[in-house]
């Protein structure tokens, strides 16, 4: 179980920069256009599916050098990190899609869209042949993961689950990989019963119906649940809560409202947030677990 990170005092990065120019933690702010002290707001849309998150972000008054440098990007990754004082964490990592500028009124209003691992679904391409006795579906999950060109994610646990799977005999005849990795990566994952996404530019990949090896985050009316949880028709909890770092897809949730209770698996989440504003929320749908 995780600890409440007191929510208050918020707080906000943006970086923009050259997707090939990063540090450990992202992107190195020496190659990139960051902002923390200026009017922001964004709308984060994540999901277990596998299609690209995306976000829309608007800065306002970026500088006159940062909006020319914005201008000569033809490539770019942009990373929203948020939360609050005492605690931040990544919301976002994406490819840049648009980012324009216009004067209205007396404000700068910089608007941009991006897409999480975007470029890597539409162009990755593979082109591997193994042979009969070669082909395990560690191989091929590797093979196809290494075409997509997107950070490893947990992969190398995936590929520990699966060598001791009881599934070694799916591949034995061999096979030939070519043409849209995404397109393999989906038939890969089916063949093996599982499910992947690209989280934050990192490969996400479960079994099906599992939720990550990490620790669950408590949701209750002390740790920021704004209203009451609901259950939809189709069995799908649906939770708004108070921006709180670290919820996203595949994570266990544990839920303790008056009238629900018990373990989730968070399946998509909405971060919507305003430095200069009243929002500052995540809106949660989750499944039991």
């Amino acid at each position: 179980m995780t600890t409440a990170v007191p929510l208050f005092g918020r707080k906000v990065t943006v970086t923009i920069g050259n997707p090939t120019a990063k540090s450990a933690q992202g992107i190195a702010s020496g190659s990139a256009i960051q902002v923390t002290d200026l009017a922001m707001s964004f709308s984060v849309k994540k999901t277990l599916k596998p299609e690209p998150n995306t976000c829309d972000l608007t800065i306002y008054n970026l500088s006159p050098d940062h909006r020319a440098a914005l201008e000569q990007m033809q490539v770019a990754t942009v990373q929203i990190e948020a939360g609050y004082q005492e605690g931040t964490s990544v919301l976002f990592v994406g490819d840049l899609r648009t980012g324009v500028s216009t004067h209205t009124g007396v404000d700068y209003e910089t608007k941009l869209s991006s897409g999480d691992g975007e470029k890597a679904i539409k162009t990755a391409r593979v082109n591997v042949a193994m042979k009969k006795g070669t082909a395990t579906p560690a191989k091929v999950l590797q093979a196809v993961a290494s075409a997509l060109g997107v950070g490893s994610g947990n992969l190398s646990q995936a590929v520990a689950k699966l060598q001791g799977a009881g599934i070694a005999n799916n591949f034995s005849e061999g096979v030939v990989l070519s043409g849209s990795a995404f397109r393999e990566m989906n038939s890969i994952c089916r063949t093996c019963a599982l499910s992947w996404s690209i989280q934050n530019g990192k490969l996400q990949i479960l079994p099906l119906g599992q939720a990550l090896q990490t620790s669950a985050i408590q949701i209750d009316q002390n740790s920021g649940m704004v209203g009451a949880p609901t259950i939809d028709n189709d069995g799908v909890l649906n939770v708004k809560t108070l921006l709180i770092p670290d919820v996203f897809p595949g994570r266990l949730l544990v839920l303790n409202a008056q009238r629900l209770k018990g373990n989730y698996r968070i399946e998509s989440c909405k971060y919507d947030g305003e430095t200069h504003g009243q929002n500052w929320y995540n809106t949660i749908q989750a499944k039991r677990y």
